[in-house]
């Protein structure tokens, strides 16, 4: 345990006697975030809901390490930080909470913390929207956690990847900065709701000391943090790809962001558009440059509800690659509300299917091999007692 304690206060430095004002942040297309970008306080791992109009992240403004929300209004402003409190409120007074990752329909969010009295050491914990806010949080548990740390967690858009840090213990400070390492690993909820044994991601991402981890809309895109030749200097963001075949691409050096300083905790909207991230320890934003950034992505989103009482129904939604067959897949709406959000990616026939018990699916085809523009579709999906239908 001091092991990983020390590792903490190296993570989170003591940063608020540096000011914001006066900062000379380097390309000029990075901007701070008017009503977020704080010299007073230190904020860490900012992420973005996929409509750009939410932003979680951890920060010191309280009792320790715990986690914040801003809104988007229709001016372009983001509201003061407001203390997410039904989870803040999980833990103790000093606790550690941090690392936020919102799913892709807002249904979950995963964060990692150190709860006194309820752990030995830092794990990934889950917590499910309900009716009334956030439900009381939930430890993964094994395989994910250990007796070792476990952090910043980044579930992918269908639900059932995780990506995120342990520490690594053959590599556990780097030499010439002094920033404790990390490796990334990813584990895989099978359809039975069991998490599969992480595995480390290879070795062209995995150079020895990385942060941060953040997969993108499209399922494929992956951005992390790096110490590694080849760097402008300090933790540096890159960017990787899955192909069609499983495997992870030469990671890139994102141009025109990085910095002497440490760049970190990169989050970048469905859209594709606009990232939010780290430099040296203040969240700043930027347009993304060209040729980084997710792939083409449409997404499906709307409600199920039952027609006779408006009551949200849980269905199973089954995507398919209509050209070989496969389920890519299978997601269950199991929100308080009925909400769905699928998202699908440029280059592949697909059909989704809305499954309900003792009804025959509800089908649709969505031919995206030729998408060159990100698209949404809203749908509610009403069942009837024989039937699903459009509404």
């Amino acid at each position: 345990m001091t092991i990983i304690l020390l590792v903490l206060q190296n993570i989170y430095p003591l940063m608020a006697q540096n000011s914001v004002e006066g900062r000379d942040f380097k390309p000029g297309n990075i901007a701070y975030v008017a009503g977020i970008s704080s010299e007073e306080f230190v904020d860490f791992a900012p992420v973005v809901s996929p409509d750009g109009k939410t932003m979680l992240f951890e920060s010191n403004r309280g009792n320790g390490w715990k986690l914040f929300e801003s809104k988007l209004n229709a001016n372009g402003f983001w509201s003061a930080p407001n203390p997410m409190e039904s989870i803040n409120n999980f833990g103790k007074r000093n606790d550690l909470i941090g690392g936020p990752s919102l799913s892709y329909d807002g249904n979950y969010l995963y964060f990692f913390a150190y709860f006194l009295y309820k752990g030995t050491s830092e794990d990934i914990y889950v917590s499910k929207r309900g009716a009334n806010g956030w439900e009381t949080p939930e430890k993964l548990g094994a395989p994910i956690n250990t007796n070792a740390f476990e952090g910043f967690p980044s579930i992918s858009p269908d639900n059932r990847t995780l990506y995120f840090i342990r520490e690594n213990e053959a590599h556990p400070v780097d030499a010439n900065t002094g920033e404790p390492c990390f490796v990334i690993h990813k584990s895989v909820k099978d359809y039975d709701g069991r998490w599969s044994e992480p595995e480390a991601l290879p070795a062209q991402i995995n150079m020895g000391c990385e942060r941060s981890p953040k997969i993108m809309s499209d399922g494929k895109t992956l951005l992390f943090s790096s110490i590694r030749k080849g760097g402008i200097g300090g933790f540096d963001i890159y960017q990787t790809r899955l192909n069609d075949q499983g495997e992870w691409a030469e990671p890139i050096l994102i141009e025109g962001l990085n910095t002497d300083a440490d760049d970190l905790s990169p989050s970048i909207t469905a859209a594709g558009d606009e990232m939010f991230f780290l430099q040296d320890y203040v969240i700043v934003k930027s347009q993304v440059p060209s040729g980084f950034g997710p792939l083409k992505t449409m997404t499906l989103e709307g409600h199920v509800k039952n027609t006779e009482t408006g009551l949200p129904v849980t269905t199973d939604i089954e995507i398919i690659n209509k050209t070989t067959g496969e389920t890519i897949s299978y997601i269950t709406t199991d929100g308080p509300d009925g909400w769905y959000s699928i998202v699908l990616t440029a280059g592949t026939l697909y059909q989704v299917n809305f499954y309900n018990e003792g009804q025959e699916p509800l089908s649709f085809v969505y031919d995206l091999t030729d998408l060159t523009e990100n698209k949404k579709e809203t749908r509610t999906i009403a069942i009837e007692a024989d039937r699903a239908i459009i509404i």
